[in-house]
């Protein structure tokens, strides 16, 4: 990750000392780290996911139990899949979001867009599961957008219809 896990556990010890949310969008060793912490949010794609809990889930409702199971000492948990959306989980509820009539020009940037819209919404005060729709609706947004561009937050409004969220647990 550009330092080493000792320097990413002491930043996390600090920010956290501070008060502040702290989100970790890394590998399996960074996830253990945010785990020790108890940290706001992580978010790994599937195949980090699964290297991190250590086994290979092969369907949303197990995807949903492991991420919930995580969620009880990391605040949220979104699992990345794709196109075939994502999973969001506390450790109360699970959701699955995916969006429709996406045309995909580019994946670069879809994670850290994905990952920003799930933050805009939970720090504009929506719901969790409207959190989640504003999460794949900017990543949806964003893989129109070719190179790091963000989107237009005109184009993240548009798939906002787009997008299906469903409860899983």
């Amino acid at each position: 990750f550009g330092f080493t896990p000792r320097d990413l556990d002491a930043f996390v010890t600090q920010f956290k000392a501070r008060g502040t949310r702290v989100i970790i969008d890394m590998e399996k060793k960074g996830l253990e780290i945010a785990e020790k912490h108890g940290v706001f949010a992580i978010k790994p794609n599937y195949n980090e996911f699964c290297e991190y809990i250590g086994i290979e889930p092969d369907s949303l409702n197990e995807i949903a139990a492991a991420a919930m199971k995580k969620a009880e000492s990391i605040s949220n948990v979104i699992v990345s899949l794709g196109e075939e959306g994502a999973v969001f989980a506390t450790r109360t509820e699970a959701y699955h979001a995916v969006a429709k009539d996406v045309n995909c020009l580019s994946t670069t940037g879809a994670g850290d867009a994905l990952l920003s819209g799930f933050i805009y919404g939970v720090f504009s005060g929506k719901s969790y599961k409207d959190s989640v729709k504003w999460a794949v609706a900017t990543a949806s947004a964003k893989v129109g957008e070719e190179g790091t561009r963000p989107p237009e937050f005109e184009n993240i409004e548009k798939f906002l219809n787009n997008v299906t969220v469903t409860q899983i647990r």
